[in-house]
């Protein structure tokens, strides 16, 4: 067998070379296409972690509005209870300083002491006419609008 040539030999070492670099460069595609689905797969996680995460605030926050919507009802019963009791006993724990008389829910002893005080805090939105009581307001305000 005959002895290659100089220029035979440089030219499988270029060959040679060239296959390596090539090796090395799938070699690297490979390990960029590997790193490029480990990174999508941590995004999906992200992702999946960062719902799971909303759908709990959501469940918490739907869960704090029940609560307050039960506190808000029991302490509109315990308001009712109280005003139902006072009405039931015949109690009058509410006395007017100006002329004694008693009421058993504070909401009327306020508006009877309106009429000592001198206070209307209800006005129209039309002429800033006042009232002691708000279905006094509403009843005028009804004016402006049948144009009386």
């Amino acid at each position: 067998m005959n002895e290659p040539t100089q220029e035979e030999t440089c030219t499988h070492v270029r060959i040679a070379e060239g296959a390596s670099a090539n090796y090395q460069l799938a070699s690297n595609m490979n390990e960029l296409t590997r790193e490029r689905s480990r990174m999508r797969a941590n995004i999906v996680i992200s992702v999946l972690r960062n719902h799971r995460i909303a759908s709990n605030m959501n469940e918490f926050t739907q869960e704090r509005s029940r609560i307050h919507a039960c506190i808000v009802e029991s302490a509109l019963n315990a308001h009712q209870i109280a005003s139902d009791m006072n009405e039931l006993t015949r109690e009058k724990p509410f006395t007017c300083e100006y002329c004694k008389r008693s009421f058993s829910q504070l909401t009327a002893y306020k508006q009877h002491e309106r009429i000592h005080t001198g206070e209307k805090p209800y006005s129209c939105k039309n002429c800033k006419k006042c009232s002691r009581h708000v279905s006094n307001c509403k009843v005028h305000e009804q004016t402006h609008t049948l144009g009386g």
